[in-house]
Formats: C-alpha cells, sequence, structure tokens
C-alpha cells in the first residue's frame, strides 16, 4: 500500500490493502464506558472483524452492554475500578493493577486506548507487559482546560504514559500541536484523524428544507458552560425579539456530575423566558435534526464535535467557534460559519446573517455539508485511517 501523510501528520490514505494480516490476531479495544464504546468505536469493531480479528472490549459495564452483547464474536470484559471523577491516587493503583490483570488474561497482539485514564494508565499497563499499543486523544477534558494545576499533572502523566504507546491518535489537529509543542507527545509518533466518523446511511435526510415558514436553529449538547450554552441562549433572547417567525432548540442530558454544568434553575428561568424549547435527552436525534435548518454550537473546545458531523450528514448548516476541534467541520461561508469563542454578538451577528439568506443559499450550505461528511468524516473512512495506524505499529 503506498503510505501518504502529509507534514501536519494527519493521515491523508484509505485503508485499502493492510499492511499486515489481522486475522485471528487479538485486538483489545478499551474506554471509560461500554456507552462510548457502542456508540462511537462500533466502525472500527465492525471493520476489525471483516479482517478477521479477534475482538476484547474493556470497559465499565452500563446499559449499552445489552447491544454491544449482540456482537456475539466480540468478548467483553468488565472493568470494574474505572472511577471517572477520581483522583485518589490509592483508586488509580488499583485501577492499574487491574488493568495489567486484564491484560496478562486476554494477551491481546494489540491495544486501542480511548479517553483519558485509559490512555494513560492502559498504556502503562501495556508497556509494563510489552504489549503494543496506541492512544486515541478523543478530547482534552474538563480538568485540562479549567484546572491549571491538573493540567500540569496530567501533562506530567500523559508524557510518561505516551512512552508506551507507538502512536497517539489525536482526533484533531490543534491537539495534536498542543501536545507536540508541550513536549508531551513526539512529532513522529502523533497523527491526527478526523474524530470517529459517522455512518451516513444512518444520517440521512430526506427532506429539502426549501419550503418553510420558520426558521429552527438547534443547540445538541451536555448543558455545560464549556458547551457554550449561555451564548447560545443569550443569543436567543435578541433574535426571538427581533425575528419572531424564528426558533431556537436544545436538546440535551444536565450533566449535574461535571464541574461545568447549568443548574436546574437556570435552565427553568430559560425555558420561562420562551427564548428556547428544551426537549431533554433522546435516543434519536435524527427527527429533532430533520426539523432544524442549522446547527449551532458555541462550543469552547472540543476533540471533534460528532454533534456537528450527525448535523452534517443530515444537510444542516453549521454555526459553531473558531476553535479546537469545531473549526475542522466548517469551510467558512461554504457549508456555515465560525465565530470567536464566548462572543455573543459575533454569534448573532451569524445567526442574523443565516437568517437574511434566501432558502436556496441555504439549501446549498447544508448540500456541502453532506458532501463533506461523505469525503472526510464518514464511519468507514475513519476505522479505515485508524488502522492503518494499527497496522503501521504492527509491522
Amino acid at each position: 500500500m503506498k503510505k501518504q501523510k502529509n507534514s501536519n501528520g494527519a493521515i491523508a490514505d484509505k485503508f485499502r490493502n493492510p499492511l499486515i494480516n489481522f486475522s485471528g490476531k487479538r485486538v483489545a479495544i478499551v474506554s471509560n464506558t461500554c456507552w462510548n464504546v457502542y456508540n462511537f468505536r462500533i466502525n472500527v469493531i465492525e471493520r476489525l472483524l471483516a479482517l478477521k480479528a479477534k475482538i476484547f472490549i474493556i470497559a465499565p459495564i452500563d446499559e449499552t452492554i445489552q447491544h454491544l452483547s449482540r456482537l456475539e464474536v466480540v468478548t467483553i470484559i468488565p472493568l470494574n475500578h474505572l472511577k471517572r471523577n477520581s483522583s485518589n491516587p490509592i483508586s488509580e493503583l488499583i485501577l492499574l493493577r487491574e488493568l495489567v490483570t486484564k491484560y496478562r488474561s486476554v494477551k491481546p497482539d494489540f491495544i486501542i486506548h480511548y479517553t483519558i485514564k485509559p490512555n494513560i494508565y492502559g498504556s502503562v499497563a501495556a508497556g509494563m507487559l510489552g504489549i503494543k499499543s496506541v492512544s486515541v486523544v478523543t478530547g482534552l477534558g474538563y480538568t485540562f482546560i479549567n484546572q491549571p494545576w491538573m493540567k500540569w499533572l496530567v501533562s506530567k502523566m500523559y508524557r510518561f504514559a505516551f512512552r508506551y504507546n507507538e502512536r497517539v491518535i489525536f482526533e484533531n489537529q490543534d491537539d495534536r500541536n498542543l501536545f507536540v509543542q508541550s513536549g508531551i507527545s513526539s512529532d513522529k509518533n502523533s497523527v491526527s484523524i478526523k474524530g470517529c466518523g459517522v455512518n451516513v446511511d444512518y444520517f440521512k435526510t430526506k427532506i429539502s428544507r426549501l419550503d418553510r415558514e420558520n426558521l429552527e436553529f438547534i443547540f445538541v449538547g451536555r448543558l455545560l458552560f464549556d458547551k457554550g450554552i449561555v451564548e447560545y441562549v443569550e443569543t436567543a433572547k435578541y433574535i426571538v425579539q427581533k425575528y419572531p417567525h424564528v426558533r431556537f432548540t436544545v436538546l440535551g442530558l444536565l450533566d449535574e456530575e461535571n464541574p461545568s454544568h447549568i443548574s436546574r434553575e437556570t435552565l427553568l428561568t430559560w425555558v420561562k423566558s420562551n427564548a428556547i424549547r428544551y426537549y431533554g435527552e433522546t435516543k434519536d436525534v435524527r427527527p429533532f435534526l430533520e426539523r432544524a435548518d442549522c446547527i449551532v454550537l458555541p462550543s469552547y473546545r472540543e476533540g471533534l464535535p460528532r454533534v456537528i458531523i450527525e448535523s452534517m450528514a443530515m444537510a444542516l448548516p453549521v454555526i459553531t467557534t473558531d476553535t479546537a476541534g469545531c473549526r475542522e467541520t466548517v469551510a467558512e461561508g461554504v457549508n456555515g460559519f465560525l465565530v470567536p469563542i464566548k462572543n455573543t454578538d459575533a454569534l448573532a451577528v451569524a445567526i442574523e446573517k443565516f437568517i437574511k439568506m434566501t432558502q436556496g443559499t441555504r439549501f446549498m450550505m447544508g448540500q456541502r455539508s453532506r458532501q463533506m461528511v461523505e469525503a472526510e468524516f464518514r464511519d468507514t473512512v475513519i476505522a479505515d485511517n485508524i488502522l492503518t495506524v494499527v497496522a503501521q505499529s504492527l509491522v
């Protein structure tokens, strides 16, 4: 296979002819929840199964186990001591010991780690046993972004753990550059791959959005300050007074375990103001995206926002922030607009600009979103690129 890698470390090839034969290879996929595996890693699992690999999922058990269990050829191994919000050194050592024990029992030929604690402790455990592994950095997380002392500590831990990885994969180029420039990971062993991908056959629209009297903007995500939900609501309050035919929808979970969460009292105030319509959490976002005209995510920083890619696959234009992860989803003026973070005025300008466009122009922006997903963010493309990195690491 001809290998290509551009100067910024992003994988540019597709996994057409494997560098190695995966048949019979034992591959472990490790994450902080089964939910994460089921929602974001199925494309990699299916590709590995097609290549005759033996898959072991090592993660804490949750309600999505019923879906993963249907993959009868996949072995699920519970991870009992991973506490996502714990920083207790004793708990972390217990987790490290558990990972070593599980890896020694499974005897994988290769391990793919996802999320912070598997990236750190899983990489060390694999290194202790001489097992090759990669880490996938799906985002930097609240503590890395907002708590300087934790950023310092986690950076040190990442730097130590990444020494044991064959490669480190980042979901956006900004995170890769930050880690390389900070000396946390090496330029040689770091690559950027655009998120986890989406199924373009599952996420597709059946409507044209050309004959609508009202316009609807939608925010989808956990109700966190870091997601820009405050900026979204404040902009909605301004816009609906000026344009009564415009609606603003909010879809997402009140994540009260996250230190950046919005309070129930604040949410109640927003709903009572009639600036937004709040629908809570849903198992299927597609009907909501179907009736919307534009996805808005004013996030402060992302890995690669899955909700934007899903919305683009549903032919929605995008308004998001010019920040890590988000900016990789928008070609300015082609499929959407970028605005500075924490800037309600700029967000209002972008939304008003969208409102004033013709239906035909908005329709074409949505079509370009769909085309971008098919070319760059399709789940099979992303899985191929990830497995290219794995294959290069095994030879």
